[in-house]
């Protein structure tokens, strides 16, 4: 016997799709363009996706560069002279984190080179013990 035509189920062209933020789920889709289960999914895939792959590394650098700010303006809060410059010594700037292998660019200037950071300018002192000297840009 067969059913009539008003009681078939009809499911559509469309099929069943894996979600595209990553998760593996497999999902009916309700409409043609959709790529994720829900909203949660979508959040997730874009916040999670490319981009945040590809500038991963710019992430990393950032981050340092700011600690490396914020050892600067701890030290040179505590120890501003009159002419708005401090000086620290060398050993102790790398204890409390700072990297001195990154910053954001250097100058030369009467045979010193001196290093910049997002909000400071340092100059290595060769001295023993070496120092750092550190004033506002």
């Amino acid at each position: 016997m067969k059913t009539p035509k008003h009681t078939q189920i009809q499911l559509g062209p469309l099929v069943k799709r894996i979600c595209h933020c990553g998760c593996l789920t497999e999902f009916m889709p309700t409409r043609e363009d959709n790529i994720y289960v829900n909203k949660q999914h979508a959040n997730y895939g874009y916040n999670n996706g490319p981009r945040k792959k590809k500038n991963a590394e710019k992430t990393r650098q950032v981050k340092i560069l700011d600690r490396n700010d914020r050892v600067l303006e701890k030290y040179f809060q505590a120890n501003v002279r009159a002419d708005n410059t401090a000086t620290v010594y060398f050993d102790i700037l790398r204890a409390d984190g700072y990297d001195f292998s990154t910053h954001v660019g250097t100058i030369e200037q009467e045979g010193k080179e001196y290093y910049l950071t997002f909000r400071y300018v340092i100059l290595v002192i060769p001295s023993d013990p070496k120092r750092v000297k550190i004033k506002k840009r």
